[in-house]
């Protein structure tokens, strides 16, 4: 009979496997991947290399299938960095999704708060147009109101 401390040791074996099985399905091809110790990521798409933490738990999936995206989506573009984030924020989640693996409140929350983060600095810097999907989603059409920007 297994232990308590068995059982919690092979279900994080069985997670950490599952992620890394799903991060490897959606690496983009020539992208070089670099494994970091923070939940942090960022893609490079210039370099065709990505920085990400190493794909072993839900929130590190999560940022893995972030800076995928940017490969993905074509992210090397002249879209606004809030559109960007957004869109890679959606994607991450959709990838996570169609995986089966449920996606904790606190990690949409997250990336809310990201998003809303990278329009308040688009405002700042002066920007005149904010997506509107982007705003609403991450709750942020007061703030684009009070900048008086556009919605498009």
């Amino acid at each position: 009979m297994d232990t308590l401390v068995e059982r919690l040791r092979k279900g994080k074996e069985e997670t950490a496997k599952r992620c890394t099985d799903v991060a490897e399905k959606y690496t983009p091809t020539g992208v070089k991947v670099e494994y970091r110790k923070s939940l942090t990521g960022r893609a490079y798409g210039s370099q065709n290399r990505m920085a990400a933490p190493r794909p072993i738990t839900r929130k590190a999936l999560y940022i893995f299938l972030h800076e995928c995206a940017h490969f993905h989506l074509s992210h090397c573009s002249k879209k606004s960095r809030h559109v960007e984030e957004f869109e890679a924020e959606q994607w991450a989640h959709e990838m996570m999704r169609q995986e089966g693996i449920r996606i904790p409140r606190s990690m949409t929350r997250r990336a809310k708060k990201y998003v809303a983060f990278k329009i308040e600095q688009a405002l700042k810097r002066g920007a005149k147009k904010i997506d509107k999907k982007a705003a609403k989603w991450s709750g942020s059409i007061e703030l684009v109101e009070i900048y008086g920007a556009t919605l498009v």
